[in-house]
């Protein structure tokens, strides 16, 4: 467990994974292929070539999904931003913020606000 905090930067490499850290505004996470971010809030921004389950956009926080990135099970409040770009997917996302779909999504659901 990890605050990345306001002017941080933090990588996840290949092999490793990091629950229940948390991203302050102004924090990044880089979590490559390979690696996996868990349960954790968001306010900063992450970007995920890897895995993120669980995870929690808040308001300000974004979460970037790079080509053969993968995200499940995400909520993202209202906000919040959820981008996935061409070769990236996301899965199982709540979605009361923004969520921008350029890869692929399945099974998401759009709240009220979202």
């Amino acid at each position: 467990m990890t605050t990345i905090a306001s002017g941080a930067f933090s990588t996840i490499l290949d092999g490793t994974s990091e629950t229940y850290d948390f991203v302050e505004a102004g924090g990044s996470v880089f979590v490559y292929s390979g690696g996996a971010l868990i349960s954790t809030p968001i306010s900063g921004e992450v970007s995920v070539e890897g895995s993120g389950v669980g995870n929690t956009i808040w308001n300000s926080g974004r979460q970037y999904i790079s080509s053969g990135g993968v995200a499940t099970l995400t909520i993202v409040k209202s906000g919040g931003t959820e981008i996935v770009f061409a070769g990236g997917l996301t899965s199982g996302a709540s979605i009361s913020g923004t969520e921008a779909v350029y890869g692929s999504s399945i099974s998401n659901t759009i709240r009220s606000g979202g």
